[in-house]
């Protein structure tokens, strides 16, 4: 099992050098869905399956990520009052698809 961005996807694209998983020096190789599956093939794998999980995450974290990634100063400042108050900690499910999970066996 490989668990991994996937810098492929509609989203990690949408963000650009601003998608959060582009921390360096934490993460200096990036795959899309196909150069993983060409990468695990050629290491002798066979892939059984890839999935696509999302999460839970608060508001304030929805938030923090969207000021920075659209550089919306008015996200900012509402956010910034966000954990003060009892909506900032609601929390919803949001999947993405840019981080996958890739099942392979050795072949």
């Amino acid at each position: 099992m490989v668990l991994t961005g996937d810098i492929g996807s509609w989203f990690a694209r949408f963000c650009g050098s601003r998608w959060y998983l582009m921390i360096p020096p934490t993460h200096v190789t990036f795959f899309s869905r196909r150069t993983i599956r060409d990468a695990l093939v050629r290491a002798g794998f066979e892939i059984q399956q890839i999935e696509y999980e999302g999460k839970w995450v608060s508001l304030d974290l929805a938030l923090f990520r969207a000021s920075y990634v659209l550089q919306i100063p008015l996200l900012n400042t509402w956010r910034s009052h966000a954990p003060l108050n009892w909506l900032g900690r609601v929390k919803f499910y949001i999947n993405f698809h840019d981080v996958m999970t890739v099942y392979a066996r050795k072949s």
